[in-house]
């Protein structure tokens, strides 16, 4: 106990330095404390909103600034004039009496909404007020939202906890691969960003089983649902011919939405991050969606510690196609399909000097590498989400080629590197979920996943002769390896609903069955192929 309080005596000076808070009271010209009134930081130039709070049962608010000049408050709340205040010093209290706005109904003009709105456990953002000019789709406007924080791989968090839920109008169309929807979407189609508090995505289980995750929701202009319209933007360099170009076509009407896209750059994005999981399921349900790894690659250089996008030469295409068909109120199937080719170019060079007492060495090794990955992906989900049931079948094929040439050459000698693979894998995931009686709630899952991965790596000169080939110069090495693997989940369980409690039994039941081959071959000078020693032949099974 004395060392927790140590410690926090030691860093408590850092922590109050580096967060500094604006606090005060709202009352009425009659003394009484307002609730649910909208407090503002805004910039004193740009105007932009940089924090924000409402104020509690007792007209209470508490902002968090981090830095202490530049910045306006503004209060405002409907049915009183919106009071601002320069902010001078921080160490008082900022308190406000607002003044009755009178006005006749009949002629009011409605021209702009409150900043946020809360109504129960939706909190809605105005997109057009948080919007900024730069700003193009609604990516851009989420990441400057209060409360919402963005990744680096694009993965949503709201207070701090990724969110469970990306919806466009209600719809989930892209499931956990989200990314794409903010990059593609236009921020002047959009009328709000709702964040659903404490959400529960499965009908069947609301107000009977507490979820305290929060889910996103896009609530899209009226007049973005009528038409399909699309945008696009390009952009080109030199001398090097650089170039990042997107195009989107997209459709939100009532018997289907519609999100495609085609992106290509050669400036170093990496695109695969716009399809990556944004998962955040239990560990043995991330463990099925892992992927087969490598198992050979090119030996190199270590890469500088740097953005890739200073040292990788690439050239990246991606297409995605993404509908959603609404069957019924409760029934819906949708498709998406990202296909992924892309070159990347990787040029290293090192040099090694050794001053010695009658002498001066110098080493070096230079290295390019080119790899060209191709990869495929089709998914498909068929969803019931009733009020007593729920089912969803989930079905994946993937397909990924890659091929990679590598040069290499020192003082000594030059020599070239190849290296071709090719994944092949699909899963089929069902959950279906019903409950009997208003108190007992049956669970069933099974998940299954195959992976094929073969892959052969080449050598182009004859290495470790001593070792592979009874110290016999040869023409060249290939190593060949071969990886499957077969996983199985089944998941059972029955709860009892108890008030706001649950008693749960469950059973899993998790079988994964893999094996993995390798062998060297040996090129001989006649032309004639001979295996390398039989130490270096495995098959391992599990």
């Amino acid at each position: 106990m004395r060392l927790a309080k140590l410690i926090i005596c030691l860093f408590f000076p850092f922590i109050s330095k580096a967060q500094l808070f604006i606090k005060g009271n709202v009352k009425n010209m009659y003394g009484e404390n307002l609730q649910h009134v909208t407090v503002s930081l805004n910039n004193n130039i740009s105007k932009a909103v940089v924090g924000y709070a409402v104020t509690n049962a007792i007209g209470n608010y508490e902002i968090s600034i981090g830095k202490d000049t530049g910045v306006f408050l503004r209060v405002s709340y409907v049915g009183y004039k919106t009071d601002e205040r320069k902010l001078k010093n921080i160490s008082v209290n900022y308190d406000f009496k607002l003044v009755d706005a009178n006005f006749s109904l009949p002629e009011v003009k409605i021209k702009s909404r409150p900043l946020l709105r809360q109504i129960g456990d939706t909190l809605s953002y105005n997109v057009d007020q948080f919007s900024k000019t730069q700003d193009r789709t609604i990516g851009d406007v989420i990441k400057s939202l209060p409360g919402i924080t963005v990744n680096a791989q694009g993965t949503i968090s709201y207070n701090g906890k990724p969110i469970n839920k990306f919806y466009i109008d209600g719809d989930d169309i892209l499931g956990d691969k989200y990314a794409i929807a903010s990059n593609t979407i236009p921020n002047n189609v959009v009328d709000a960003i709702q964040i659903l508090e404490n959400h529960q995505p499965i009908k069947m289980l609301e107000n009977k089983v507490f979820d305290d995750n929060a889910s996103l929701n896009i609530k899209l202009k009226s007049s973005a649902k009528l038409r399909l319209f699309g945008s696009g933007t390009a952009t080109a360099g030199v001398p090097f011919f650089s170039g990042d170009i997107r195009i989107n076509t997209l459709a939100f009407l009532k018997k289907i939405k519609v999100i495609n896209t085609y992106s290509f750059n050669n400036i170093g994005v990496d695109l695969a991050t716009e399809i990556q999981s944004q998962n955040t399921d239990a560990p043995w349900q991330q463990q099925l969606k892992n992927k087969l790894q490598p198992v050979l690659g090119f030996t190199g250089l270590q890469s500088p510690i740097i953005p890739n996008k200073y040292f990788i030469n690439n050239q990246s295409h991606l297409i995605s196609l993404n509908s959603f068909l609404p069957l019924s109120k409760v029934k819906s199937v949708k498709f998406n399909i990202n296909w992924l080719p892309s070159t990347n170019k990787n040029i290293t060079k090192v040099t090694n000097t050794y001053y010695l007492p009658n002498d001066t060495i110098r080493q070096f090794e230079n290295q390019t590498n080119k790899i060209s990955d191709n990869n495929f992906t089709f998914n498909t989900t068929y969803l019931i989400n009733a009020s007593k049931y729920y089912l969803q079948n989930q079905f994946q094929f993937e397909t990924l080629l890659n091929k990679g040439t590598a040069i290499i050459e020192n003082e000594i000698k030059s020599f070239q590197q190849t290296l071709i693979g090719k994944s092949t894998g699909f899963q089929n995931a069902l959950t279906l979920k019903k409950i009997f009686a208003s108190k007992y709630i049956f669970e069933s899952s099974v998940n299954t996943k195959y992976n094929n991965f073969p892959e052969k790596l080449n050598l182009a000169f004859g290495a470790y002769p001593w070792l592979l080939n009874n110290n016999i110069d040869y023409l060249q090495t290939a190593q060949t390896t071969k990886t499957n693997r077969l996983s199985n989940n089944i998941d059972i369980s029955i709860s009892k609903l108890i008030n706001k409690f649950s008693i749960k039994i469950s059973e899993t039941f998790l079988t994964e069955n893999e094996n993995n081959k390798s062998d060297v071959n040996l090129n001989q000078l006649n032309g004639r192929n001979k295996k390398a020693d039989s130490t270096f032949l495995n098959n391992f099974n599990w």
